[in-house]
């Protein structure tokens, strides 16, 4: 995604949409990660390791930023991505979710989390079933 002020809150809601909706689409994720039911909205399980390991190896800087009233943990890439670990389906929908959800801000993004079925339906720091099928 091309912005200039990417967190860490905006980044897992990126991920999770990015799954979510190849779920619904696909049958399968495409992290391969579970999602957690947190306050600010849906987060993958293993995130803060992958980020992690991700800044140990060089490959993201994680620095603290101010964006207006809200403190930030600012994610910029440092190395280009291997893209071969990807499908050229794959790729068009991560392009999709980042065009779509580019002007969002981490705000946005957590309130639109809050109406989805799959949040709403889980208890705050369980597993979401996001295989399970609404009731709504």
């Amino acid at each position: 995604i091309s912005n200039t002020y990417l967190g860490k809150t905006k980044l897992m809601k990126l991920l999770y949409y990015t799954d979510y909706e190849w779920l619904q689409k696909e049958g399968a994720s495409i992290t391969g990660d579970a999602y957690i039911a947190m306050p600010y909205g849906p987060v993958p399980k293993h995130a803060q390791q992958t980020l992690d390991r991700l800044k140990k190896a060089g490959a993201i800087r994680i620095e603290k930023a101010k964006v207006g009233n809200y403190d930030q943990d600012r994610c910029t890439g440092l190395k280009e991505p291997d893209l071969s670990l990807f499908t050229s389906e794959e790729l068009e929908h991560l392009h999709s979710i980042s065009r779509r959800f580019e002007s969002w801000t981490a705000k946005q993004m957590s309130d639109l989390t809050h109406e989805d079925w799959p949040w709403q339906s889980t208890e705050l720091g369980h597993e979401i079933a996001l295989y399970r099928i609404s009731e709504k």
